[in-house]
């Protein structure tokens, strides 16, 4: 929708600018007047016409998405054209808002900006628990008398204003980016969207200070010409990736080492089965078994040294035997559940037991117990260990 609604700005720009043509009134602020309010009208008219082809012509929503930008673009493309013979200095000027120059921007900018921020906020603070129903339980919003049609259109107008804030900074080409970026980057650090919204404001308000910085200094450093608005973008998919790395909870390292910590732990659970069946093995006996290198081997039987689960010679100890015979009477309770409940054949629970092992938590383990009522053997008819308390 902000990819659209962006692009729809771009023909609005022009017409505004042929009214003031037409007017003959060409001074600044008339300008920035002039031009603001055709982009915004025609961010309107770009969500209203793409509402309009997904309901009235039922076509799918990302092909009424394509056939709307790409049609505003070109009747921009066309309508600059002709301005550019009619004025080619109002022309240069409305050429920045294609990929933004925040460094022309005046005073009235910033007002202007500042009051379309602002009301932006305020809307989104008086009327939050509205937004929030109608995105995520529509049959809610209904039972709580919501107006689905209002906010539906305030949410447009909305989206439009802040495709106006950010056009001369980042321009029509990348602004989509600026809309998702921020929202990317806070979505990894919360689940509440009542705190997804201020991180948001606060990325993207980070993103264009420090875009601004970049692009002036690393210009001046290096003696390169570094675009405003692209370096604002860029700022802001570096904090997108940044919070995909890092995120506390869900972040690509903390998933990544949860992951590797699983396998790490099942593994050591298997070695520990396969010493408990074994009695004793030798190195290469355990490598063949399990199909690891030998360096990752020799680090996960280091561990289990330290902790005193195996001695020197690769047998397990009094702790290491407990840890074992409660792994193995989580395998067998798996594989009589899997048989008595799911029907599954004899054959086949196996494999499932194996994977279901490492993820049953001591509540689980109650509860099949429970089920189960409390068994003694498991459908290959081996005897399911007691428990004989914690590790």
């Amino acid at each position: 929708m902000g990819e659209v609604l962006s692009h729809a700005a771009y023909p609005g720009m022009i017409v505004g600018l042929f009214a003031l043509f037409s007017l003959g009134l060409m001074e600044e602020d008339a300008l920035v007047i002039f031009i603001f309010l055709g982009a915004f009208l025609f961010s309107l008219l770009g969500g209203y016409v793409l509402n309009m082809i997904e309901v009235k012509f039922k076509m799918n929503k990302d092909a009424a998405l394509c056939l709307v930008l790409s049609s505003f673009l070109g009747i921009g493309a066309v309508l600059s054209s002709r301005m550019q013979i009619l004025s080619p200095r109002a022309m240069k000027q409305i050429s920045t808002f294609l990929c933004g120059q925040a460094a022309i921007m005046t005073d009235l900018h910033v007002y202007l900006y500042f009051s379309l921020a602002l009301l932006i906020s305020l809307f989104i603070l008086l009327f939050f628990r509205q937004i929030r129903a109608i995105c995520f339980d529509r049959d809610f919003a209904k039972l709580k008398g919501y107006s689905l049609v209002w906010i539906h259109r305030s949410i447009l107008i909305l989206i439009s204003l802040a495709v106006i804030v950010g056009l001369q900074g980042v321009g029509v080409v990348l602004m989509a980016g600026m809309l998702i970026a921020p929202a990317i980057a806070a979505r990894f650090l919360t689940n509440r969207l009542a705190l997804m919204f201020p991180i948001a404001a606060i990325v993207g308000a980070l993103s264009g200070f420090l875009g601004n910085v970049f692009s002036i200094y690393l210009s001046d450093y290096y003696n390169l010409a570094l675009p405003t608005g692209p370096m604002i973008l860029i700022t802001a998919a570096l904090f997108a990736f940044i919070s995909s790395l890092s995120a506390p909870k869900q972040g690509l390292i903390v998933r990544f080492s949860r992951l590797m910590a699983f396998r790490f732990r099942s593994l050591r659970e298997n070695i520990l089965k396969f010493l408990w069946r074994k009695k004793k093995a030798t190195f290469s006996e355990i490598q063949s078994a399990h199909h690891i290198s030998w360096l990752f081997l020799w680090s996960i039987l280091q561990f289990m040294k330290w902790r005193k689960q195996i001695d020197g010679s690769y047998a397990l100890t009094p702790k290491g035997r407990q840890r074992a015979e409660y792994i193995v009477r989580l395998h067998r309770l798996c594989e009589l559940y899997l048989h008595s409940y799911l029907g599954m054949s004899g054959e086949k629970v196996h494999l499932e037991a194996e994977e279901m092992e490492h993820v049953i938590t001591p509540e689980i383990e109650e509860e099949l117990t429970m089920l189960l009522d409390n068994p003694e053997k498991d459908p290959h008819n081996q005897p399911i260990p007691k428990k004989r308390g914690k590790e």
